[in-house]
């Protein structure tokens, strides 16, 4: 064996070599469709975890104390803000985590909104193509800062994931199109749609306030006993049509906390 192969293992374990730079960023997400965005523009420089999965409901989320730890161990953390997380900041205070946050919803004009949020704002912005845009600007740089070696690659995934999430507005816009106006009233359960409404022109009339945990009303009931709109709940659907006493046509669910496909066939 020649002297340099010895030599060599040698050279290199006295060098500073920093062992994190090849690893993914460990990120953490509030919930899942930030998770699902970060994934998107991160590629396989991120890991990627959400502390309220895609069937749990982050107004009523409680955090365990393996949360706190995934914070601890985490190089970014990212919220969508808004009040939409009220227990964030106790959560990322008592795990210590010096990691960066990012606030998906920097800079988005939020809509107002009854009550049940921080502020009386709505937090539910996802459901407007054109406001979810700037927030994946947002979570691109937010990457980028921490890991400026792999910003090239997040902004290109990031325009790749832009175009075909503007392509898709514009396939709903085509597909309301032909709806008239008046027709374009939906019921559903939870008050977390009004983005989507504003968006393409539809009416969202809802027995429950943003907040899941808000109960009905009567005006809200009596509103509703009025409409001849489709209904378009989640998993309020059945307890709905119970204190209405209505037959109402449900559709597939559509969940506020999700990008799950639904179909535009009920309007």
């Amino acid at each position: 064996m020649k002297r340099r192969d010895l030599l060599a293992p040698a050279l290199l374990t006295g060098l500073d070599l920093p062992a994190h730079a090849t690893e993914p960023l460990r990120v953490v997400a509030s919930f899942s469709i930030l998770a699902d965005w970060l994934r998107v523009i991160g590629g396989d420089a991120v890991r990627v975890e959400a502390l309220v999965g895609p069937d749990a409901d982050a107004h009523v989320f409680t955090p365990r104390p393996s949360d706190a730890r995934k914070l601890a161990q985490a190089d970014l953390v990212a919220v969508i803000g808004l009040g939409f997380e009220g227990w964030m900041a106790r959560l990322i205070k008592a795990s210590g985590s010096r990691a960066s946050v990012v606030i998906a919803s920097a800079g988005i004009e939020p809509l107002k909104g009854g009550h049940g949020h921080a502020h009386d704002v709505d937090p539910h912005f996802w459901h407007d193509p054109v406001r979810t845009r700037q927030a994946l600007h947002t979570l691109r740089d937010a990457l980028a800062r921490v890991r400026p070696a792999e910003a090239e690659g997040f902004a290109r995934r990031c325009a790749t994931y832009e175009a075909e999430l503007m392509a898709l507005h514009a396939q709903v816009q085509s597909w309301l199109g032909p709806v008239p106006t008046a027709q374009r009233r939906v019921f559903t359960h939870h008050d977390a749609f009004a983005y989507f409404g504003r968006a393409y022109g539809v009416q969202f009339l809802a027995i429950k306030g943003m907040n899941t945990e808000a109960e009905a009303t009567a005006g809200s009931v009596a509103r509703a006993r009025r409409t001849s709109a489709p209904g378009w709940g989640a998993c309020g659907a059945v307890l709905v049509s119970w204190v209405l006493d209505t037959k109402m046509k449900w559709s597939a669910p559509l969940d506020a906390a999700s990008l799950r496909t639904f179909s535009t066939t009920t309007l």
